[in-house]
């Protein structure tokens, strides 16, 4: 009891100390208002001064943004619904109509579109990399095991008639065009490849001065050795090179490594500037002698060429065995020190042999 007591006696002194100071800026204030104000002041105070409205807001708030919601829901919907009908429909038409079936492949395989679509898919996975290390996808050869994916079948309209393979000097119209026909073509005084004149000995030097990044790119490497790291190779100098009558090359599959490659090969004039060129690059030191004969990997996309780096080189062109039956047989020209020879990614698989006693050094690389 007696607790409580003083517990109470504690309180009612709080209140009047309160009260002594609310009196005092009663006092104060009544100097500059009315006895009326003043009560009505106090009043709004301590019985909640436009609670009402304030309540009225929130709830108005929160009605709006439920009101927002569903309708940002309902919008996603019909959005989901116009697509999903959009493709059912185009499938239906696609397959029923051969002039639409025609316009839909050329949609679907025009390059600037693909470019634009491919960059902008780009800047949206951006994001994902801080969450997700997406590089190692770039070594996937496919993201979705489809059952129902059947490859196309190559196209043999470019090697079923006779090929006459043409050059062309870099800074013609002409040269400019050669993606358009498709037709391999050999491009001449490209000024970032007519001057460069890369031996052996100076990128060996140029490996060892990027080792870390033109290693860890590397996910092919060929060569006479099998089993063997590209360090393995380039521990020989030229000379051993040349006795030991040894070829090999690489190709770079990473960002890293095409970092490197870029300091010494630059884009090509002729190559559309929408084209993306492709991270996935091969160099090639070749010996005429060599018992290994490159077949040149396939293409990542549908526009391929190879740059003669240093020597010469003879080119085969071998019509696909699907279009052996209507292709007129394999084709041949030589490469010369400077040149770029442009192809196509089909009909033929690309075989490349030095010609004199001087290594061959090619570049191969592809673009969209």
């Amino acid at each position: 009891m007696a607790g409580e007591t003083a517990g109470k006696v504690k309180k009612d002194e709080a209140f009047n100390n309160l009260k002594k100071r609310v009196d005092k800026i009663r006092q104060k204030v009544a100097e500059d208002h009315s006895e009326e104000e003043i009560k009505k002041k106090f009043s709004d105070i301590f019985n909640g001064y436009n609670w009402e409205k304030k309540t009225e807001g929130d709830e108005a708030a929160v009605s709006s943004l439920l009101s927002f919601a569903w309708s940002a829901f309902k919008l996603s919907f019909l959005m989901l619904l116009f697509v999903i009908l959009v493709i059912i429909g185009s499938y239906i038409a696609v397959n029923n109509n051969p002039y639409l079936a025609k316009k839909m492949k050329n949609i679907m395989h025009d390059r600037n579109i693909a470019y634009i679509f491919a960059r902008y898919m780009r800047k949206i996975s951006l994001p994902l990399h801080a969450v997700v290390d997406l590089k190692k996808a770039q070594k996937w050869e496919c993201l979705v095991q489809n059952p129902f994916y059947k490859p196309e079948e190559p196209s043999c309209e470019l090697c079923e008639q006779p090929l006459e393979i043409l050059d062309f000097p870099a800074s013609s119209k002409d040269a400019k065009k050669v993606t358009e026909s498709g037709e391999p073509t050999i491009i001449v005084d490209e000024p970032d490849f007519k001057n460069c004149r890369y031996n052996y000995t100076f990128l060996r030097e140029f490996y060892y001065k990027n080792k870390a990044d033109l290693d860890f790119s590397v996910c092919e490497v060929y060569g006479d050795r099998g089993n063997q790291k590209l360090e393995d190779f380039f521990k020989s100098s030229e000379e051993e090179i040349l006795k030991s009558k040894m070829s090999f090359g690489w190709k770079n599959c990473r960002i890293e490594g095409a970092r490197a490659l870029r300091q010494l090969f630059r884009r090509p004039s002729f190559v559309p500037l929408m084209s993306e060129i492709y991270l996935e690059k091969c160099l090639f030191i070749i010996h005429r002698d060599s018992p290994t004969k490159f077949v040149l990997p396939s293409c990542g996309t549908s526009n391929c060429f190879i740059a003669q780096v240093h020597g010469s080189s003879q080119v085969t062109l071998t019509p696909f065995e699907d279009c052996k039956r209507n292709c007129s047989g394999t084709e041949r020209t030589d490469l010369k020190v400077g040149e770029i020879f442009y192809y196509p990614d089909q009909p033929w698989t690309v075989t490349v042999e030095a010609t004199n006693e001087d290594l061959s050094i090619i570049y191969r690389s592809d673009f969209s």
